[in-house]
């Protein structure tokens, strides 16, 4: 497993956190976040938040799947967003890191890559054990090693890019579309699997951080 890191708009390397801190930002997010849930309940509604410029108008519910015409601007990216990214040599997961890295450069965020070759598990435990805001697996094969790591840290925010996990987990995010919807080893797929193209990569990824930031974590993003 071998990891590099890029700091978009400087030459800086950013040190790994310690295990479980938890960042301001992370921390500002869960608090937005609850505060949202609050000011539901307190108007005795059960609706989610209102149609945003993000991926859908219908809030998201823990575990599932909702269609969402594909975006390129994720609403209000925070500066200074760490992610750990989780990618193979497949062609595929190559497309999804370039596009990870033009999503950082655009908003200013800080990104490792984490090639996990024969360890993913390992590779998503190092990722984890340095507490991004989110830890971003990339395509079909890394799903075996996310699920059982993402189980365990239920505070540890994750997105999957290109797949989803075989059973909804409350902290992972998923963005899938035809051609791209392996359950790892333990599910079928929806479908035939087919090779991920830059445009699509470059809409999974916005969607992807904008379910998460707008709508909080844990359902799937199907973006047709």
């Amino acid at each position: 497993m071998t990891s590099r890191t890029r700091s978009a708009g400087s030459g800086t390397v950013r040190r790994p956190r310690p295990r479980r801190a938890v960042s301001p930002l992370r921390a500002g997010l869960g608090l937005a976040l609850v505060a949202g849930v609050a000011a539901g309940c307190s108007s005795g509604s059960a609706a989610g938040p209102g149609p945003t410029s993000g991926t859908t108008a219908v809030a998201a519910v823990p575990g599932a799947t909702t269609s969402a015409a594909p975006v390129l601007a994720p609403v209000d990216v925070p500066s200074g967003l760490t992610l750990e990214v989780v990618g193979t040599d497949d062609d595929s997961s190559k497309v999804l890191a370039a596009a990870v890295d033009g999503f950082a450069a655009a908003h200013g965020a800080h990104v490792v890559h984490r090639e996990a070759g024969d360890d993913v598990e390992g590779a998503v435990d190092a990722a984890t054990a340095a507490a991004p805001d989110l830890v971003v697996g990339l395509g079909a094969d890394v799903v075996d090693g996310l699920d059982p790591v993402s189980a365990q840290h239920l505070d540890q925010q994750y997105l999957v890019l290109g797949a989803q996990l075989p059973e909804p987990t409350e902290n992972v995010t998923a963005v899938v579309w035809t051609g791209a919807t392996s359950r790892g080893s333990a599910a079928a797929a929806d479908g035939p699997l087919t090779a991920v193209t830059v445009a699509r990569a470059e809409q999974a990824v916005a969607a992807g951080v904008d379910r998460w930031l707008t709508e909080g974590s844990g359902s799937v993003v199907d973006l047709g």
